[in-house]
């Protein structure tokens, strides 16, 4: 597989803010999490992120593949309150064999709220499933 000539594509993909993306909503049940602002949290703009370049992806290769993140990089710039619609652009920045490298900006139309790299591995689907079958097979108990 070579998207070297993929290098350099954008695409934009939106979200919306809701209460289940803030950091209150952390499912982490503790008083100092749950007692912060109605924002979107780091860590599920980095999913959002995820999911964008995933999808960029997904528009590139045929099936039976997938992508599995390797690497995030990212400055979260600007709160962003419920309601809000975010909107990321993706770039493909590097295209190395199965090797993906992307930069990714996300404003909420107000302001840019934040810019990262996100490096994916393009691997088979079913090998990777087989394998991951395998490992749970083996949980410590």
């Amino acid at each position: 597989m070579d998207l070297k000539e993929q290098v350099g594509t954008t695409r934009q993909t939106r979200f919306r803010v809701e209460r289940r993306h803030t950091v209150a909503a952390l499912p982490l049940d503790r008083p100092a999490v749950t007692e912060m602002p109605e924002v979107l949290a780091t860590p599920m703009l980095v999913a959002m992120m995820e999911a964008a370049c995933i999808e960029h992806i997904a528009g590139l290769v045929a099936a039976p593949v997938l992508s599995l993140g390797r690497r995030v990089e990212i400055e979260h710039l600007a709160a962003t309150p419920i309601g809000f619609e975010v909107e990321l652009t993706t770039r493909l920045v590097s295209a190395e064999g199965r090797q993906l490298a992307f930069d990714i900006t996300a404003s909420d139309g107000i302001e840019a709220i934040a810019r990262g790299r996100h490096d994916r591995v393009v691997v088979d689907r079913d090998r990777f499933v087989a394998r991951l079958a395998d490992k749970a097979g083996r949980v410590p108990r």
